[in-house]
């Protein structure tokens, strides 16, 4: 049995939602969304300086808000990543989740997490997406929600081989 324990600071959410983003989008759809980004931001360029170059007359506001518009969604989702990272850290602050002390227990049956009041043992085949990367361990759960267990957290590097290792034997789906 490894432990784990650790206080929630930005760093670590970053981290953990990076790995996430990895685990849940494939390479395939974050090209997919940089490229549809830059798409709509050219797009929706184009017809701004095409309309600031017609005739008064011709020009109906409701046009060039509607290609602000366009192009503000572009680089939404040219910047999903980052976007996605500050609404989770806004939505962290707001539930108080910085600061908090976290304590989980990795054994080979599952995960113990003594942080939420339960003792009860979350079996490895219950995380949905996984992954284990360079700065900590992320586990998945269905309904968006997640345990981010990281290298810092453990209390030596050997503890964190040996449950990365069983991570990465345990867990059903690593994309990271």
């Amino acid at each position: 049995m490894y432990e784990c324990g650790y206080k929630m600071t930005v760093r670590d959410l970053c981290r953990a939602i990076s790995i996430r983003h990895k685990c849940e989008y494939s390479l395939k759809w974050r090209f997919a969304h940089v490229f549809m980004g830059l798409s709509l931001i050219a797009v929706g360029l184009m017809y701004v300086v095409r309309i600031f170059s017609i005739e008064f007359s011709e020009f109906t506001p409701m046009f060039l808000s509607m290609y602000l518009l366009l192009t503000l969604l572009g680089v939404i989702l040219l910047f999903y990543k980052q976007v996605a990272i500050l609404v989770q850290i806004l939505q962290a602050r707001k539930n108080g989740l910085f600061g908090r002390q976290f304590l989980y227990r990795i054994t080979d049956e599952g995960i113990i997490s003594e942080s939420l009041g339960t003792d009860e043992v979350v079996s490895w085949l219950s995380f949905r997406s996984s992954g284990v990367g360079k700065h900590g361990i992320l586990l998945g759960l269905p309904g968006g929600l997640f345990h981010w267990l990281p290298k810092s957290g453990f209390a030596s590097p050997e503890d964190w081989e040996m449950a990365s290792d069983l991570a990465k034997r345990r867990l059903p789906k690593i994309e990271y």
